[in-house]
């Protein structure tokens, strides 16, 4: 996994450049970092329903096929403005 602190700013280019909502922002930056539909449940308390829509409703936005895919895009978007911040649990 990835070390990600301050994923805000990444998440705000993905929300303007894909219209993704805050959470499904938030949610493609754990992708990203390597994070399971199922360790994302337990840090942002969520249902694995509501995690497992997030990512579906991602992929689809950022025109990708898999989760992979979002985490490619992630990754490429961070290295132009950046990179990948460490995560907050």
């Amino acid at each position: 996994m990835q070390d990600l602190a301050r994923p805000e700013p990444l998440q705000e280019i993905l929300i303007s450049a894909f219209d993704l909502t805050k959470t499904q922002a938030e949610v493609a930056v754990r992708v990203a970092a390597g994070e399971s539909a199922e360790q994302i449940v337990v840090a942002l308390d969520r249902k694995l329903g509501t995690v497992r829509r997030q990512i579906a409703t991602s992929k689809e936005k950022i025109a990708v096929g898999g989760q992979q895919g979002i985490a490619r895009v992630v990754t490429r978007v961070a290295i132009l403005f950046g990179g990948i911040p460490p995560l907050n649990s």
